[in-house]
């Protein structure tokens, strides 16, 4: 007997609470939730029809009608034996099948890099790769014409001076996990991590930024 495929990571009807959806990631429930969206909504809803007339005791029972995730060719993720489990905590062999958790915008990008900040297990996805680049795009431009109106103004050197250093700062904050998620995003491109250190080759640079731009694989 042949065991059913596993479905792909995506967002179901959560099985421990009917009015809400978790993300599975492919192997198992993650610890991400959300309230459905409206399509979802309406695709639980059962249609009625308000024209056909109503069912009476002497009629013969109609069953319920199927749940959407019991048609022909879906399965469903099996819920006996699963448990939710945190992004980040992977078995040793789940290394490369785990499921990036989904990233809805800056903010959450940049929670989820520092909630990680030397995670260089499981994966990223392209969504919060980027938009902690963007980021720190911002933040480093921002400091950088701050610290130029300090040298070009000296009754306001110190704002420059103040810049240069909170740039220092933040670079030395941000390094470690800058590496550990340039690294995930590799490993969620289902691409060896050691690729990272094409970052010291001549215009390995340009290379690691095209992998990067790849989507995830399994």
């Amino acid at each position: 007997m042949s065991t059913p495929a596993s479905p792909p990571a995506g967002w179901y009807p959560d099985p421990q609470d009917d009015h809400r959806e978790r993300w599975w990631n492919g192997l198992a429930w993650t610890a991400s939730t959300r309230a459905p969206e409206p399509d979802a909504i309406a695709a639980l809803t059962p249609a009625v029809d308000v024209s056909a007339p109503m069912q009476t005791s002497r009629e013969p029972y109609a069953p319920a009608p199927a749940h959407p995730m019991s048609a022909p060719g879906v399965v469903y993720p099996y819920v006996g034996s699963q448990t939710v489990q945190p992004y980040g905590q992977v078995r040793p062999n789940d290394a490369w099948a785990y499921g990036a958790p989904p990233v809805q915008g800056m903010g959450s990008a940049i929670t989820s890099v520092f909630r990680h900040y030397v995670d260089f297990s499981g994966r990223a996805g392209r969504p919060e790769f980027w938009y902690w680049y963007l980021f720190n795009a911002i933040l480093t431009i921002g400091t950088i014409l701050l610290f130029v109106i300090g040298i070009l103004l000296p009754p306001v050197i110190w704002l420059g001076i103040l810049a240069y250093l909170a740039l220092a700062l933040w670079g030395l904050v941000v390094f470690l996990p800058t590496l550990a998620l340039e690294v995930r995003r590799l490993r969620d491109a289902a691409l060896p991590w050691p690729l990272i250190f094409l970052a010291v080759v001549p215009f390995g640079s340009l290379v690691l930024i095209a992998l990067w731009c790849q989507p995830s694989k399994a």
